[in-house]
Order: C-alpha cells, then sequence, then structure tokens
C-alpha cells in the first residue's frame, strides 16, 4: 500500500441522487474517534467479529458528505447480496494492513487491569 494511496468507491443509496462516496482518509478516522471512540477497535470489531452493526457506522464515517447512521439503516436495501458488497468495499477500504489478526490492549480506568480484545 501506497502512504498516500486514497481509494473511493461510489455507493447508490435509495431515495439520493448522486451516490454517496466512501473513502478511508484521516478525516473518517477523527470521525470516527469523536464519534464512536476508539476507532480501531471500531473497524477492528467489524473486521474480526463480522459485526454487521458497524457497518452504517463506518460508512457514514467514511462518507465524504454528512449523513447520518439513521440515514443510512433507513434507506440501504437489506439482502445478502447489498450487504454482502458493502461490507467487501470498507473491508477494501480498511485494508489488509489493518484487518491481520492483532491484539488490541485496552486499560480499564476503574479497574487498573488490561482487557486482550481479540
Amino acid at each position: 500500500m501506497l502512504v498516500n494511496e486514497i481509494k473511493e468507491y461510489k455507493v447508490n443509496i435509495q431515495g439520493r441522487k448522486e451516490p454517496l462516496v466512501l473513502r478511508l482518509d484521516f478525516e473518517a478516522l477523527i470521525k470516527m474517534h469523536k464519534v464512536y471512540g476508539n476507532a480501531f477497535l471500531l473497524i477492528y470489531d467489524f473486521t474480526a467479529n463480522s459485526n454487521l452493526e458497524n457497518l452504517p457506522k463506518l460508512m457514514c464515517c467514511m462518507a465524504k458528505e454528512e449523513i447520518s447512521e439513521q440515514e443510512i439503516k433507513d434507506k440501504l436495501l437489506v439482502n445478502f447480496s447489498t450487504i454482502d458488497t458493502l461490507a467487501s468495499i470498507v473491508n477494501n477500504l480498511i485494508g489488509s494492513e489493518l484487518i491481520q489478526e492483532r491484539e488490541f490492549e485496552v486499560t480499564s480506568e476503574e479497574k487498573k487491569e488490561q482487557v486482550k480484545v481479540k
């Protein structure tokens, strides 16, 4: 992967004239961090645990225009092909460098003990 190589995907969403442009850049990571907490744990949970609840969260943060998570949930057609394609797009945007098996260590502030997330 090149350092400044940023891929984009255009996704048609029901009820929108223009396709939604998705890209994972530093702005998207910052938005994920501000809105959902640790961006890397959100990405890891989606990729390693196949947590589909995170797909709309990731998409709204990767969108180049303002769109809410709820709008994505409401307007996406739900069928296997659509979900599979969107998951593939998001995984491709994330890239294999971030989804290789790794352990994230999270420190609990209350109990002061380390928790390993796999």
